[in-house]
């Protein structure tokens, strides 16, 4: 995971700097509420480059394996004001 630390006015996110900012933001990182393994499933076996206009659809998509099948759960559940910031699993 890149990080552009010459970038301080832009908001964390995951793979920002890999996809020049088609993610939402050019910093990189990631911010808390970044579905990392959703979109890291998403980028290997699904359809999210192409989505991000960052490649031409193969269609050869794997939706079995493209997510991790799991509810979302809700932003106000995973953060906390501080360290370490998330909550505690439930």
């Amino acid at each position: 995971m890149a990080v552009n630390l010459a970038d301080t006015t832009d908001a964390a996110t995951y793979l920002g700097v890999e996809t020049n900012g088609a993610t939402g933001g050019k910093f990189g990182g990631r911010d808390p509420n970044n579905d990392v393994v959703g979109t890291s499933l998403g980028v290997l076996f699904g359809n999210t480059l192409p989505t991000l206009g960052l490649q031409p659809d193969d269609n050869e998509e794997n939706n079995c394996i493209s997510t991790e099948n799991l509810p979302v759960p809700r932003t106000s559940q995973m953060k906390i004001a501080s360290f370490p910031y998330l909550a505690p699993p439930h």
